[in-house]
């Protein structure tokens, strides 16, 4: 990381960076926890698929909101106070789920309203959580780790995205109280973690940009615009695959290949996920371009095999094609989150990252709504293959501007 004297960034060391890595795993296993027990949910409360779908929404329109309003708090306080400011926030909105979780068919409205005020308060501690750590394990990053503090970053997050369902679907199929365990659990892990980075002293820094709420998309210097584009864009398609397989999971288990129950659909995405971790640790030491390409490549295959999964509804074929598709999402977010790092400096790090992650988690809330729309009209089965075939195409489209665009540059932050 470049010096610079106006910034006086938390002091380097493996202590730190690991309980960095550790909030971010923490962090996204609490926002994830959610996708298993929405059937839980579902089923207390008597909700319909489009209420589900809300719950959904708004998540992902705080998480985008704060990106977009609050994602450069980090290269204004640093990233270690946004970090604890983010883990009280999401002990705060697990709280508000658990409480939901308690409430009984004769308080739907009560318990539906706190629901949804916990999703959206997990929304913003998601964003904080995801912009400052990412930053932030940057910035902390002992000499040894710089290289890879981006990897790790990925890594970590991934990890957390997959045992986040795995947890959940385990204790709601097994634990009492599911709606209340799942979130006391996480909670726990959080709360030490945050006790943790309460024992590291952040620096201050010496000439920091003012504070603006304002939003802003903030973008790299434009001879490394085109590489963020294509990376963005790269993680917007990675981002809608994945989330196809997580909101649709259990009603395709279920309905196409006769397997249900929480712990299956959060296995799945937790295999999913452990997958694409598993390949970025592996092909950690690649070229960015190779693993851009070939991850792009991979996504393309898979979502061709999820077509072919759909039509002829083999479990078998369906497991093949998380497998392919996960090491393809792993390769190409690792090498996409690479990219963007790559084109930040240290006083607009969070700034562009908050950017990269505003465009892939769109990917998350468009083209879901777009399958959950068409599934209620023509079906599930054709709805599925229209958004394989589109995410087919465009990840060739992207994969030929990587090969044009990103530089074979060795992997790393």
């Amino acid at each position: 990381m470049p010096s610079d004297p106006d910034l006086a960034p938390a002091p380097p060391g493996w202590p730190l960076f690991c309980w960095v890595a550790l909030a971010l795993c923490a962090g996204t296993m609490g926002t994830a926890l959610a996708s298993p027990l929405y059937p839980l949910y579902q089923e207390r409360w008597h909700l319909t698929a489009s209420t589900i779908t809300l719950i959904f929404v708004a998540y992902m329109v705080a998480v985008l909101g704060t990106f977009v309003f609050l994602g450069r708090l980090s290269d204004r306080f640093g990233p270690l106070p946004v970090l604890r400011a983010a883990l009280v926030l999401i002990l705060a909105g697990m709280g508000l789920s658990a409480a939901a979780g308690m409430a009984g068919p004769a308080n739907v409205a009560a318990g539906l309203a706190e629901l949804f005020a916990g999703r959206a308060v997990i929304g913003i501690a998601s964003g904080l959580i995801i912009a400052s750590a990412t930053a932030g394990l940057v910035e902390v990053a002992p000499p040894a780790a710089k290289r890879h503090a981006s990897l790790a970053g990925s890594i970590t997050s991934i990890i957390g995205f997959g045992l986040g369902p795995l947890a959940a679907g385990l204790m709601a199929q097994f634990a009492p109280a599911p709606l209340l365990t799942s979130y006391v659990v996480v909670m726990l892990l959080v709360t030490v973690v945050l006790a943790a980075l309460c024992g590291f002293r952040a620096t201050r820094r010496a000439s920091p940009p003012p504070l603006s709420l304002r939003p802003r998309f903030v973008l790299p210097a434009p001879p490394a615009r085109p590489g963020f584009w294509v990376a963005a864009l790269t993680t917007f398609s990675v981002f809608a695959i994945f989330s196809l397989f997580g909101s649709l999971a259990p009603s395709f288990l279920k309905a196409l290949l006769h397997l249900h129950g929480p712990a299956i659909s959060g296995s799945a995405l937790a295999l999913f996920l452990l997958c694409s971790a598993g390949i970025q640790f592996t092909l950690r030491h690649r070229p960015v371009q190779r693993n851009l390409v070939q991850g792009l490549a991979g996504l393309s295959v898979g979502v061709g095999l999820l077509a072919a999964a759909l039509e002829t509804q083999s479990s078998a074929l369906f497991i093949v094609t998380i497998l392919v598709t996960g090491a393809g999402h792993g390769m190409a977010f690792m090498a996409a989150l690479a990219t963007a790092s790559a084109a930040t400096t240290p006083h607009t790090r969070a700034g562009i990252l908050s950017s990269f992650f505003s465009v892939g988690y769109l990917g998350t809330i468009l083209p879901v709504l777009g399958v959950g729309f068409l599934a209620d009209h023509f079906g599930l089965a054709p709805a599925v293959l229209l958004f394989c075939l589109t995410f087919a195409l465009l990840s060739l489209g992207l994969l030929v501007a990587a090969r044009r665009i990103v530089a074979p540059a060795p992997n790393g932050a």
